[in-house]
């Protein structure tokens, strides 16, 4: 398991992210922001995940149950 302050998603992975179809540049900040968005709302997507995961006795982690989860976690008054 990671620690609590080590990034998921690597700084050049989000600003690739931004910067795909754009050539605008990109700040450091927008960068930073979007990393702190994504990792705390695919943080919350998971272990919503993995509690419905666990609630249809599954061993794994299917797609499905990211997709359910990432709808909930989204929906207004989401779950985040």
């Amino acid at each position: 398991m990671n620690p609590q302050n080590e990034k998921v998603v690597s700084v050049q992975a989000v600003r690739n992210l931004i910067k795909r179809g754009t050539s605008l540049r990109v700040a450091e900040s927008a960068v930073l922001e979007l990393q702190a968005i994504l990792e705390t709302d695919g943080e919350s997507v998971a272990r919503l995940a993995v509690e419905l995961a666990r609630r249809r006795g599954a061993k794994t982690v299917a797609g499905i149950d990211i997709r359910t989860a990432a709808k909930l976690v989204r929906a207004p008054g989401g779950m985040v």
